[in-house]
């Protein structure tokens, strides 16, 4: 399972196995089953959801570049001069003053990360991994992925990120683990309407997310998102300072979801 820091991976020998991350690096346990290689057919896009990050900066880039070559009246310069502002700007939210707050960008998919490890109980086939400098070009996930690279290309990481503010849940296998036909159920059957969140398993289309999944061929990824028609699902305040909301009912309905999903998958429905 992953968050802002690590991920903890349970695994089965016919399938890849999830893993769970958060946001600081730890060393998880090194033995491992070995597992069956995964091999997914071609998959097709038909559509894209859309996420707001770093918006604001872009916006701001462009404004900058507008005010400074039109008075000079040159065109040309407007481009690299709005390339220059805009990789500035992203360099500053990785490498510039730290986030004055981060209830949902820092510290929502950490404490899911542990109440879901408090609600299941111990497993040996589970391991809870933190990951950290997720801003500066996932590290964090780039070092486990080096350390471990045989696991982390056949175990299915389960990665835990802004988790706190929004109504809707975005259950989202990769482009690889959304063949799993027993992974999509056990999803569908964790995570039921009718609870304080609205699950969606996004198994159609091509979805990205920016987040420590990429590092790793087999995921899912779990985000809480609000919903604006016309622009898509999108997660709020990331990075600003009204990053400041943290359901507790997102935390709980996660922790029982994935209590429910771990039986589901490693056991096919069956205690352990």
């Amino acid at each position: 399972m992953a968050s802002g820091t690590a991920a903890s991976t349970w695994w089965r020998e016919t399938r890849p196995g999830p893993a769970f991350s958060s946001a600081p690096t730890t060393t998880p346990d090194p033995g491992c089953r070995s597992l069956t290689s995964y091999r997914p057919p071609t998959f097709w896009l038909t559509s894209v959801t859309i996420w707001r990050r770093h918006w604001r900066f872009f916006a701001a880039a462009f404004l900058l570049a507008l005010a400074v070559s039109f008075p000079l009246n040159q065109p040309g310069l407007m481009l690299p001069l709005f390339l220059v502002l805009a990789v500035a700007g992203l360099w500053l939210t990785a490498y510039g003053p730290a986030n004055q707050n981060n209830a949902n960008g820092g510290s929502s998919g950490v404490l899911a990360l542990l109440a879901v490890a408090r609600a299941a109980g111990f497993d040996k086939r589970v391991c809870l991994v933190f990951l950290d400098n997720n801003e500066r070009n996932l590290l964090g996930a780039s070092a486990f992925k080096k350390k471990h690279i045989d696991k982390a290309a056949q175990c299915l990481f389960i990665n835990l990120d802004c988790v706190g503010d929004g109504e809707e849940l975005l259950l989202i296998p990769s482009k690889y683990s959304r063949w799993d036909g027993p992974l999509a159920e056990a999803l569908e059957k964790s995570f039921p309407e009718g609870e304080e969140m609205r699950p969606h398993v996004m198994t159609k289309g091509l979805q990205y997310y920016p987040s420590d999944n990429r590092k790793f061929k087999f995921h899912v990824t779990v985000c809480a998102c609000r919903y604006l028609a016309g622009l898509g699902y999108y997660i709020p305040h990331l990075r600003t300072k009204k990053d400041t909301v943290l359901r507790e009912k997102n935390i709980a309905c996660i922790a029982r979801g994935m209590t429910r999903f771990l039986p589901l998958y490693l056991d096919g429905g069956e205690k352990s």
